[in-house]
């Protein structure tokens, strides 16, 4: 693969680019790889990884909720 943008939303609906990282290519090694969203959306945030191949296919993965608490 090449990349994995990282993507949010307010509702699972739609989306907007979070973030993009720089895939570690293929390996037979486990890869790991973080981020942290500083500025989440209020009450509940969705989350999903869209993986792009070196061709330019691409493929998410599932989606994934997370709600903000005071």
């Amino acid at each position: 693969n090449d990349n994995f943008v990282i993507e949010k939303s307010r509702d699972a609906k739609n989306w907007t680019q979070f973030q993009i990282l720089k895939s570690q290519g293929n390996s037979t090694f486990e890869q790991n790889y973080h981020t942290i969203d500083k500025n989440p959306f209020p009450s509940t945030s969705y989350y999903r990884i869209r993986q792009i191949d070196v061709d330019g296919k691409s493929s998410n993965s599932k989606v994934v909720s997370v709600f903000l608490t005071a």
